[in-house]
């Protein structure tokens, strides 16, 4: 569907006569997301075994927050100091979707997790049904000198298992690629989770048995748990549907202990853990030797509700007082003794299967959901009884309550994630007092649904917490507006739709194939531009190893350049007289990627790429390389060569360290030696930067660097090469474009760094540019402030957007950015998940600073994003002033667009492709009950 509009975001105009501008609605785009299977959060590292080394690592934390009583003030450095992990979401055909969360440099303004990367389908695995996500080396954390307790991204190891196979898959958490598979007797996986000590995984197959994994720090690979490899079978054809551990003990040890305890006095100890089973029962087993302890029974299915059918457990969980949580498929929801096995509570909380269940972040609330839509939210009120509760019974200390029935998906749900996510050893401190705990869930409607959670028992006496993901003041969960997420990747270079202006083309990349429609001309009806309808010109389906990472279309239409992990392909696009295109593949560009490339190991790691740009002129291409720290530039066939070649290599991790200072190097003259093939602009006499201040240093030794880069064609550290497989941090290109005029190309990496390079020398980076964020897309951080950099002088320039946009109020982040320039006044076209904006630009006051660099700048305080090392490395961030920038233009926002795709300019048209729900096909009937007189 095509539809026309005039001025719908009121494009501002400094004419006296108002001007409309053309706009294409467009929703023909078939990009159809996968469920989502799998949601979580990174576990919490346990406190060292010692209480020594305990009390002293708890001390350092509350001094770093300065906690000095058992309720913290709201306090900056407590704001400050709050910690939010990465959520995983994998979606039912093997891929996996990483959302960080970013905070707002400004006290007040809330972050948001936001889409940092996407890791491909492997297709020796294409599904993924079960996550388990686990820290890298736990005791990292004991010391008193980490006082952070949420692991990063690179300190966390992901196990997968799909439900077509027994394979349990290690992925690279940065890269995507495979680092190992355990099989598992018995296919397929029902059920795997970690143990709350992050050393043993507990894996329940078809197999009677669950069996036990070790996860060692100081191993890459899975080995069976010693002396315990399984537990006793289970008789019959029973399955093992959920699993969870019961909390472990401290336990000391004489001097000279066990070999496994490598001499330590302290050790963390498992010593149960609860299975649901398909039988109608749950079942609790010995840790230490695999026998079964305990049994369960919850309700059976009536004979008229189904013949020779058990009750199926699909979720289970245990709280520090051991008492045992489950949900099954009668929608019912028990609380259990641990200790006992005795039926505490139990609630019929939906009307149909619970399918998921999560606790909360002080063990007081617990969370289910199903295919009814809606979650439930049990509280635990305490007793008004004059005793202790050390010395009283569950019953007599308080009951459950179910608190909270609220519908926030129109599908299945099948997951649900807690953060911050409950530990089965209370901490002195909890983890972000002041922020409410956020409850992230996902289903069939391909949606993750983020919602503040705060429990009852969380705002007694009229407390109040902070949201982290909304301006809205309200955090309780039965009251609290969730935020959706949207399912159409965008943003850090995941974006699947491409355009090109010329043959006004719309490309969309699927998981395994292409899809590309051409817009027709508008026609003139009545002295108006109407829309004339849409043509499908190209369907391709790949051979791949993954799924595709990125996928470019030159502003021409004539080339398309797709890559899966391990591979590019380069094809050229001949269009006929009748509107078709016949594409044909390149065959020898991936060899002479690698043979002109020959200081990377490209034979090995492979040509994939997670970023790809073609210059505006389309005779370039560049590839961001997904497995090296490196962008290739290679030249495409034209007029002067017919040839394919590689013309440089920009190694990433050569800019390593540099920052901007404000002493930048005078420009000198470029070299006469200047490829014939560049943009012009060398012939000019325009000219580079010598060399750069890199921390501290004078301009020889960048010089240096920039000979050797030069030289090396492509030179990187070789302890890089290894940083997939040691876990550490990977540094790659996340999001890449080109200058108008083809000379300039930014590069921002997974380091905040924006390296600009200049094409028309092919030198090392002419200017480096600092943010306090991931780029979202380039020159906008998370709070969707304006920050823009003026290549030419080489500073940040404030003045060159309003200092304040409208754009700051949109909770959704920024996706991505396009240049309009076909009024008088040129613009820039931001938009995110729900609205697009309009930004006026300044380019009198651009002008202006590169001719005469006033004393204002030199004088002024550090700019947004830039880092100093000469005076303490002092950063500023985020907006200041009026929304006006002087001259009495402001931007404008729209929210007249739901669930944008991307946003593209033709000319003096606007193209808005969105992908709203409606639109989705091949989508089973949702649940519903009957009611009367339906």
């Amino acid at each position: 569907m095509v539809q026309s509009e005039e001025d719908p975001i009121n494009m501002p105009s400094t004419s006296t006569a108002a001007e409309t501008t053309p706009v294409h609605r467009v929703r023909f785009v078939d990009y159809d997301p996968s469920p989502i299977t799998a949601l979580v959060f990174p576990p919490l590292p346990f406190p060292s075994a010692d209480p020594g080394v305990a009390h002293a690592q708890q001390v350092a934390i509350n001094k770093k927050i300065r906690i000095s009583g058992p309720t913290p003030e709201l306090t900056p450095e407590l704001v400050a100091a709050a910690e939010f992990g990465c959520l995983i979401c994998a979606r039912q055909n093997g891929q996996i979707d990483i959302w960080e969360y970013i905070n707002s440099t400004k006290i007040g303004n809330p972050g948001n997790w936001v889409l940092s990367r996407v890791l491909p389908t492997v297709l020796s695995h294409p599904t993924v049904s079960l996550v388990s996500v686990v820290v890298r080396d736990p005791e990292y954390f004991h010391s008193p000198e980490v006082t952070r307790r949420v692991p990063r991204l690179e300190e966390l190891r992901l196990f997968t298992a799909g439900s077509d196979s027994g394979d349990i898959v290690e992925r690279c958490l940065l890269t995507g690629r495979i680092l190992q598979t355990y099989a598992v007797p018995g296919a397929p996986i029902w059920a795997m989770t970690a143990s709350p000590t992050q050393d043993k995984l507990a894996v329940a197959s078809s197999s009677p048995h669950i069996h036990f994994l070790n996860i060692s720090p100081h191993s890459l690979y899975l080995e069976p748990s010693s002396p315990v490899t399984r537990t006793e079978a289970i008789q019959g054809r029973t399955r093992t549907l959920s699993i969870a551990w019961g909390p472990p003990s401290r336990v000391h040890l004489q001097s000279g202990g066990p070999v496994e305890t490598d001499g330590k006095q302290w050790i963390w100890k498992n010593h149960y853990l609860v299975t649901g089973n398909s039988d109608s029962s749950l079942r609790k087993w010995n840790a230490l030797n695999g026998r079964m302890i305990g049994r369960m029974a919850v309700n059976k299915l009536r004979r008229d509700q189904g013949k020779n059918r058990g009750n199926i457990v699909w979720g289970v969980g245990v709280l520090a007082d051991h008492t045992i949580v489950s949900s099954d498929s009668l929608g019912a929801v028990t609380f259990w003794d641990g200790k006992s096995q005795a039926q505490l509570q139990t609630f019929q909380a939906h009307a149909a299967d619970a399918l998921c269940l999560t606790i909360g972040p002080n063990g007081k609330s617990v969370y289910t959901a199903g295919p009814d839509q809606k979650v439930a939210q049990f509280t635990f009120v305490k007793a008004n009884t004059p005793q202790s509760e050390e010395g009283a019974d569950k019953q007599t200390r308080g009951k459950w309550v179910q608190t909270s029935f609220k519908r926030i998906h129109v599908h299945d749900i099948r997951s649900l994630a807690m953060f911050p996510p409950y530990s089965l050893v209370p901490k002195a401190t909890p983890l972000n007092p002041t922020f409410a705990p956020i409850l992230a869930s996902g289903g069939l409607d391909m949606q993750v649904v983020l919602t503040p959670a705060s429990s009852p028992d969380m705002l007694l006496d009229g407390e109040t917490l902070i949201n982290p993901i909304s301006r809205n003041h309200v955090t309780k969960f039965s009251d609290a507006q969730q935020n959706r997420m949207g399912f159409t990747p965008s943003g850090h270079g995941t974006d699947v739709l491409g355009m090109s202006e010329s043959k006004r083309l719309i490309m969309v990349r699927r998981y395994r194939g292409i899809g590309i429609w051409r817009l027709r001309e508008l026609e003139q009806q009545d002295d108006e531009a109407k829309p004339n309808g849409w043509d499908k010109v190209l369907e391709m389906n790949l051979q791949l190893r993954t799924s595709l990472t990125t996928a470019a279309l030159s502003r021409d239409g004539k080339w398309l350049a797709v890559s899966d992990l391990y591979e590019t392909k380069l094809f050229k696009l001949r269009h006929g007289a009748d509107g078709t295109i016949v594409p044909r593949r390149i065959k020898e560009f991936n060899e002479l990627i690698i043979e002109e490339c020959t200081n990377f190991e490209l034979s090995q790691k492979g040509t994939g790429a997670v970023t790809i740009a073609f210059t505006p002129d389309s005779n370039r291409l560049l590839l961001g390389l997904a497995l090296e720290a490196a962008v290739v530039v290679v030249e495409l066939p034209n007029e002067f060569d017919a040839s394919i070649s590689v013309s440089r290599t920009f190694s990433l991790a050569q800019t390593e360290g540099a920052r901007v200072t404000r002493g930048l190097p005078r420009r000198s003259s470029l070299s006469e030696n200047v490829d014939k093939r560049s943009n012009g602009h060398a012939a000019n006499g325009h000219t580079e930067p010598n060399g750069m201040h890199v921390d501290g240093e004078d301009d020889a030794s960048s010089t240096a660097d920039d000979e050797s880069s030069t030289k090396g064609d492509g030179d990187s550290d070789d302890d890089d090469d290894d940083d997939v497989e040691s876990g550490n941090q990977v540094l790659r290109a996340e999001v890449m474009t080109v200058s108008e005029d083809g000379q300039w190309l930014a590069v921002a990496d997974t380091n905040k760094k924006t390296a600009i390079y200049n094409l028309d020398v092919l030198k090392a980076p002419s200017a480096l540019c600092f943010v306090d964020h991931r780029h979202l897309a380039l020159a906008f951080p998370v709070d969707n402030s304006v920050q823009a950099f003026d290549v030419d002088s080489r500073r940040l320039n404030p003045d060159f957007f309003p200092r304040r946009t409208k754009m700051s109020r949109q909770g959704d982040p920024v996706a991505g950015l396009q240049l309009y320039s076909a009024g008088p006044q040129p613009k820039l076209v931001a938009w995110g998940l729900n609205w697009i904006a309009s930004i006026p630009l300044n380019t009198k006051i651009g002008k202006k600073l590169r001719k005469k660099k006033s004393k204002r700048f030199r004088d002024s305080e550090p700019e947004a994003g830039v880092v100093n090392d000469a005076e303490g490395g002092e950063t500023s961030g985020g907006e200041t002033g009026n929304e006006g920038a002087g001259d009495g233009t402001t931007s404008t926002v729209t929210g007249k667009y739901r669930q944008l795709a991307g946003v593209g300019v033709f000319g003096n048209e606007l193209v808005v492709v969105e992908r709203p729900f409606t639109d989705l096909r091949n989508l089973p009937q949702a649940f519903a009950v009957a009611k009367y007189a339906t």
